[in-house]
C-alpha cells in the first residue's frame, strides 16, 4: 500500500474480493490512472449495477463483513430482483479511518432473469 498510495487518485482505500482460477483474492489498493508498479495486479470493476451498502462505527473488518453479511445473507435472496454476477465485490473505506470506519461495499449485480 505504501507504494499505491502516491498513485492514487482518491483519498477512499479500496480492497476487492474477486476469483481467480478457483481462489478468493482479497486484494488491498488505490484508485488510480496511472500505471501499475511491477508487483501490483490491476482490478477491473465492469459498468453495470451495483448493490451498494453503506454503514459506519467500529472496525472497518467488522463492518464490511456486516454489510456483505447482509448483503449476502438479507438482500440478495430468490426474493430480490437482482441477482450477483460474480464480478469482484469492491469494499470502500470512505472516511480513511479504519479504527472507527465509514465504509460502502459495492456488490455487482443484473437484474434477474423472467422465469
Amino acid at each position: 500500500m505504501a507504494s499505491l498510495r502516491p498513485l492514487s487518485e482518491s483519498p477512499y482505500g479500496f480492497a476487492a474480493i474477486a476469483q481467480e482460477d478457483g481462489k478468493i483474492l482479497y486484494i488491498a489498493g488505490v484508485q488510480s490512472p496511472r500505471p501499475q508498479p511491477e508487483a501490483a495486479v490491476e482490478v477491473l470493476f465492469p459498468g453495470g449495477e451495483y448493490l451498494v451498502l453503506s454503514g459506519q462505527g467500529g472496525l472497518s473488518r467488522l463492518a464490511f463483513d456486516r454489510l456483505e453479511d447482509e448483503a449476502f445473507g438479507d438482500i440478495l435472496n430468490d426474493n430480490y430482483e437482482y441477482v450477483y454476477t460474480g464480478h469482484p465485490i469492491a469494499e470502500v473505506l470512505t472516511n480513511g479511518n479504519p479504527m472507527d470506519a465509514e465504509v460502502e461495499v459495492w456488490v455487482p449485480v443484473t437484474k434477474r432473469k423472467a422465469n
